[in-house]
């Protein structure tokens, strides 16, 4: 009986993404030691298929290897059996294909439990949780996660670089103050990766970002009384619900009947 192998293929419990399988197989001897006519082989679906052998006068194959190009995702069997002089059929070898270049579903409703997109935030950890994938044939073997300054899909060296959990929640490493993305892709067991899944942008920032829209307005609420005490100033600043003010501050004295020292508000 011939032994089949495959290069393609080697492992008969492997998924493999690539769909032009090869196979070979060992040359057996024919009927007392003579060579055999050649090879009838067939790849199907079922496990046990036993290779139609050619009508009589009919010369069978000889080759020991073939190649099928652009097979469809599933599980086929490959069978193959050697055929003497005679025309009688030897026993018949059997070998599992497991196809699959179907990339598994997205991870879905991928958001943060940390962070809300666009506010500014003082914690440094992304918290992130997702509905879980799918994958028909090969499985999904988990997630490959990466967190980036930009939403465009993830290159192959970023896939490869990413992190991996078999689980639908991660908390990120600590970052540094920015602007993030968070990346989620599922992996199935024959390696192909579904589309990004995307949350943010998430922005991390430890240090209060300056105030805008300052406004300071200095006045002196006795003009011509005694010299030497103290003028004010009305301070305000942001809009919206960032603004904020400061009623009244001291900002230094002044001569009488003069101004305000020139170096805080001029005359």
């Amino acid at each position: 009986m011939p032994t089949v192998t495959s290069a393609t293929h080697p492992n008969q419990g492997t998924w493999y993404q690539n769909d032009d399988p090869q196979l070979s197989w060992t040359a057996v001897p024919g009927t007392n030691g003579a060579p055999v006519a050649g090879y009838a082989y067939v790849l199907d679906e079922a496990p046990s298929t036993v290779p139609s052998t050619p009508p009589a006068g009919t010369a069978p194959g000889t080759a020991t290897t073939i190649s099928y190009v652009n097979q469809a995702s599933k599980q086929y069997y490959f069978h193959v059996k050697a055929i003497d002089q005679d025309g009688l059929a030897g026993p018949v070898a059997h070998f599992k294909l497991l196809i699959d270049a179907v990339r598994p579903t997205a991870a879905g409703g991928l958001t943060s439990t940390s962070h809300t997109a666009s506010k500014t935030s003082t914690d440094t950890t992304i918290d992130a949780k997702w509905s879980a994938a799918t994958d028909t044939l090969s499985g999904v073997d988990g997630y490959r996660w990466m967190v980036t300054n930009s939403n465009t899909a993830l290159t192959s060296a970023q896939i490869s670089a990413a992190k991996s959990t078999t689980g639908t929640t991660l908390t990120t490493d600590a970052l540094a103050d920015g602007t993030y993305y968070l990346h989620i892709l599922t992996a199935d067991k024959a390696g192909n990766f579904s589309p990004d899944a995307v949350a943010g942008p998430f922005v991390v920032g430890t240090r209060p970002d300056s105030p805008t829209n300052v406004v300071a307005t200095a006045y002196d609420p006795d003009p011509d009384g005694p010299s030497d005490r103290t003028a004010s100033a009305s301070v305000t600043w942001g809009t919206g619900s960032a603004a904020g003010s400061v009623d009244t501050r001291s900002v230094g004295s002044r001569p009488q009947g003069g101004c305000l020292r020139a170096e805080e508000v001029p005359c």
